[in-house]
């Protein structure tokens, strides 16, 4: 009878010991609170800026690369004096000025009838977008000079 006191009292203490169970982490996977983001539909001239920086993009790949760069997008370009503003008091005479400037640069960077050598030209259009975006939306300017060819 003592021998069995002795294993109840043994199988209660082990029973009693805490076990060490090891599981496996959860993931838990938590939605975006999409109610923080600001899911406004950007204005013509944001769209037009965007496509600006992409055409520039192209226009510096293929000047690295030596690739021709066809004929200039005259149409394409003349938008930045119709498109719609974000904030349509920035539509001003300055602004008018430097769109004009901005067409032209990149015309320049076509003409292939100039004593300026094709980079400098193109170097001159991205310095145009930057000293423009100084004035208003300066934002994407660490962007924009991105756009530069270093030599």
């Amino acid at each position: 009878m003592k021998y069995v006191w002795i294993i109840v009292f043994a199988l209660v203490i082990w029973g009693c010991k805490e076990k060490s169970v090891q599981t496996k982490p959860k993931i838990v996977v938590v939605a975006p609170d999409t109610s923080l983001l600001d899911l406004h539909e950007p204005s013509e001239m944001a769209v037009a800026m965007n496509d600006f920086y992409a055409f520039d993009a192209e226009v510096r790949k293929k000047i690295l690369e030596g690739e021709p760069l066809g004929e200039f997008p005259e149409e394409w370009f003349s938008r930045i004096h119709t498109a719609t503003l974000t904030d349509t008091d920035k539509r001003t005479q300055e602004f008018e000025v430097f769109a004009d400037l901005f067409v032209q640069a990149h015309r320049d960077i076509y003409d292939t009838s100039l004593d300026t050598p094709l980079t400098a030209r193109y170097n001159t259009a991205v310095d145009l977008c930057i000293s423009c975006h100084k004035n208003s939306c300066p934002g994407p300017i660490s962007r924009i000079e991105k756009l530069r060819i270093t030599p």
